[in-house]
């Protein structure tokens, strides 16, 4: 099922992009996006990440920041990053944004084993879903939570959980 941001008052394992569209203000989602994040942070509600939302996003992040400051394309900043990675310590937009995350009172990260990516591999086959999607939805599963905050459509195809869009 579908359920707007906005209704959300159960804790949800949080998608990447709700993160982007936090740091974005100029996005149509970055209102909805900031006002759910913000209970999270302040503990009004229980978020729930995997190490891969966080790395997921550290490597969006990085990616968009290499392109700001360098002025170059977001499709070169990879080649840019692989040419001179000595510049990833010195991305401290980026780098904040992942450590303030860490600190968010109802932020909650759960463990990924082999259990979850075995199941996860059955999940694409039966979804059709990407890898990266298939492990957040295995996570749930996993954990038993039915609630996902994305603005991905996949996981409107995952029959056990509940999907809030921004």
């Amino acid at each position: 099922m579908i359920f707007n941001i906005n209704l959300l008052q159960k804790n949800a394992f949080i998608d990447t992009n709700i993160f982007l569209y936090t740091l974005k203000s100029n996005n149509k989602f970055s209102k909805a996006c900031n006002s759910y994040i913000s209970k999270v942070k302040y503990g009004e509600l229980k978020g729930f990440l995997s190490p891969l939302v966080i790395n997921e996003l550290f490597y969006k992040l990085i990616m968009i920041e290499i392109s700001e400051t360098k002025k170059i394309d977001l499709t070169k900043s990879k080649v840019y990053i692989k040419e001179n990675p000595e510049i990833i310590p010195r991305l401290k937009k980026s780098i904040k944004a992942i450590e303030e995350i860490y600190l968010y009172d109802g932020i909650e990260i759960l463990n990924i084993g082999k259990q979850i990516s075995k199941f996860s591999l059955e999940l694409s086959k039966e979804y059709g879903l990407l890898p990266n999607d298939a492990t957040h939805a295995a996570t749930c599963k996993f954990y038993n939570i039915e609630n996902i905050v994305t603005n991905d459509g996949d996981f409107q195809k995952v029959d056990f959980l509940n999907v809030y869009k921004p």
